[in-house]
């Protein structure tokens, strides 16, 4: 990455999270295995360039931490990072978090004149005499510690942290503000779940936003959740926030884990390998991360959503498309009267959202995060009214 004189030569890139304004901020661990004289883990930020609309780029920002056992005599060992924007839990108010493949939790100071400075991962810790005195111990909850990603507080969904478990089984666990587990809000992933993925290992954790800019069929009132998986069977999975999967899509031309790949690698010789990927929700713009050996096959993909398929042609019209039938189709009729009545019958947005139409917005017709009679009131109108 051009610093304008030297260069950082940023490889093995653990985890990504999207930092805003064009903003990037990744991990390594392995920077002293292939420049002699780093320290050995790195959490840098960077910034995409930018050219009428065109990823030209990266420029380096600056460096938020580095660690070395050599040195502080002990390992970060950094498998993911993200930002906690909320009030409340690991890394409140807008710092950061770093999971560590020791499996741990750390905070660290994102705010000017203390970047890069410990913080205590839960209340009334004292960072002394070391960071390994600050972190949320979480062995007992996972096996493998593979990536982290906040998200935010929707309708009577809290906020949260989702720790991805690699294996055994790939699993997304859901975290409290308090550092304990919430089973209820856990599910599993990859191919470790009733029609998943055979074979697959997940690498990568990020938060879609509920954005325009997402594509339907993967978009959720209140957001939802995308897995990078690896090597054994390139791919991506879109959860939503009740475990349920909407979206995959493999990243192989023929759909098979040895199929080559529909991103281009150039003269690397090793099969894709998607470690972590962070998200715009601006953009929808997604950032996936290959992570090569060495100085080899590092690459960062920039996935930029284009319009495509139906888009919904009313407030009624939810259901029909999509791989689970629920995303929007064009047309209102049975299907989506079917999808409104068991999700109002759920009651809970957090849980299924597809009967949350209302409530919000200047015309009261975007989801507010709770299912109600607005969003009765709206749906019987819309049908009504059909398309």
């Amino acid at each position: 990455m051009n610093l304008g004189a030297p260069l950082l030569g940023l490889v093995e890139i653990e985890g990504a999270t999207y930092a805003g304004n064009n903003r990037l901020i990744a991990s390594s661990e392995a920077m002293a295995e292939v420049f002699p004289g780093e320290r050995r883990n790195h959490v840098v930020e960077f910034e995409l360039l930018e050219t009428a609309g065109v990823l030209t780029g990266l420029r380096y920002v600056r460096t938020i931490l580095t660690s070395d056992f050599q040195v502080e005599g002990d390992e970060l060992a950094p498998s993911g990072v993200t930002i906690n924007s909320g009030t409340t839990g690991t890394g409140a108010g807008g710092n950061l978090i770093v999971a560590s493949s020791e499996d741990n939790l750390r905070a660290y100071s994102l705010q000017s004149g203390t970047v890069g400075q410990i913080l205590p991962a839960l209340p009334g810790q004292n960072c002394s005499p070391s960071a390994a005195a600050c972190e949320l111990n979480v062995v007992s909850l996972v096996s493998d510690v593979e990536d982290v990603v906040w998200t935010p507080a929707f309708g009577t969904r809290s906020s949260a942290i989702y720790l991805l478990n690699q294996e055994f089984p790939g699993r997304l666990l859901r975290l409290n503000a308090d550092g304990t587990l919430n089973a209820a809000g856990s599910f599993n992933i990859a191919g470790d779940f009733p029609g998943g993925s055979p074979g697959s290992t997940p690498k990568g954790l990020s938060y879609l936003a509920d954005s325009p800019a997402v594509p339907a069929a993967v978009r959720r009132p209140g957001g939802s959740l995308i897995v990078g998986l690896d090597n054994d069977n390139p791919g991506l999975q879109v959860f939503d926030f009740g475990g349920n999967l909407i979206g995959y899509e493999s990243l192989t031309v023929d759909g098979t884990p040895t199929g080559a790949s529909r991103l281009p690698l150039n003269d690397c010789p090793e099969q894709l390998l998607i470690e972590s990927l962070a998200a715009d929700p601006v953009t929808g713009r997604l950032f996936l991360v290959n992570q090569g050996g060495g100085t080899l096959c590092n690459f960062l993909f920039v996935l930029t959503p284009v319009a495509s398929g139906p888009t919904a042609c009313s407030p009624a019209d939810i259901a029909g498309a999509g791989d689970d039938g629920r995303s929007p189709d064009g047309t209102v009729d049975g299907s989506d009267f079917i999808a409104f009545i068991n999700s109002f019958g759920i009651g809970d947005a957090s849980v299924d959202p597809l009967a949350d139409i209302a409530g919000a917005g200047p015309d009261g017709l975007q989801a507010d995060g709770t299912i109600d009679g607005s969003d009765v009131i709206a749906f019987i109108n819309a049908f009504a009214i059909g398309c």
